[in-house]
């Protein structure tokens, strides 16, 4: 889905593409192993079911950001700590 932009100086209209991102699944399993939870006990304490934090956690599915700023919050992490975007998410 590409969005398009209008700009004020001339009422061009660009073609923006859609921002890419993707979840660093390996700094929240850090963080989660670091404080002795299971993935129960993470899900629990962000509020969420296991199951949409098993499919966020293995690429499933992609997560809203109000369910990463949950797992963000138990964990004591910011969303730039796991929030990839673009080509760097390949690095």
């Amino acid at each position: 889905m590409k969005e398009e932009l209008s700009l004020e100086h001339g009422q061009e209209s660009v073609e923006v593409p859609p921002v890419q991102w993707w979840l660093n699944v390996r700094t929240i399993e850090r963080a989660r192993i670091l404080r002795g939870w299971t993935k129960a006990d993470l899900a629990r304490a962000a509020h969420l079911d296991p199951g949409t934090l098993s499919d966020m956690t293995l690429g499933r599915r992609q997560p809203t950001l109000g369910t990463v700023q949950a797992v963000c919050v138990a964990l004591g992490l910011v969303l730039s700590d796991v929030i990839v975007f673009g080509d760097a998410a390949a690095a």
